[in-house]
């Protein structure tokens, strides 16, 4: 997990954060059904899928800003930034589909009579 988040760079941090912040509300939904809590879920899980994206591209970004400095015969190295880049996404990915587990199962509760 470590090498994870060393390959994604600081990205990763804020996908951490969010990630963490969502799946909190997450959970908190799926054991009290509280209908106010489900925008913060679906805030809070948009704001970390957008990290991954924004993590994802930033690291695109810098691999290609960097390829000039590459000698010709090794710009397929470009190639290993972008799977660096794609743990961004991949984390925040992970993130989302644990909230939307757990925002069936709040929805599931919700739905039961009393």
């Amino acid at each position: 997990m470590l090498n994870i988040i060393r390959e994604g760079g600081w990205p990763m941090y804020v996908v951490l954060l969010f990630g963490a912040a969502s799946l909190g509300a997450a959970v908190r939904y799926s054991r009290e059904g509280k209908k106010d809590l489900l925008g913060v879920v679906i805030a809070l899980g948009m704001a970390t899928l957008l990290a991954g994206v924004f993590g994802t591209a930033a690291g695109l970004m810098k691999s290609l800003e960097l390829i000039g400095e590459v000698p010709s015969g090794q710009k397929w190295i470009v190639l290993v930034g972008l799977r660096e880049s794609l743990n961004n996404l991949a984390l925040a990915l992970v993130f989302a589909f644990a909230d939307c587990l757990l925002v069936t199962r709040g929805l599931f509760r919700r739905a039961q009579p009393a």
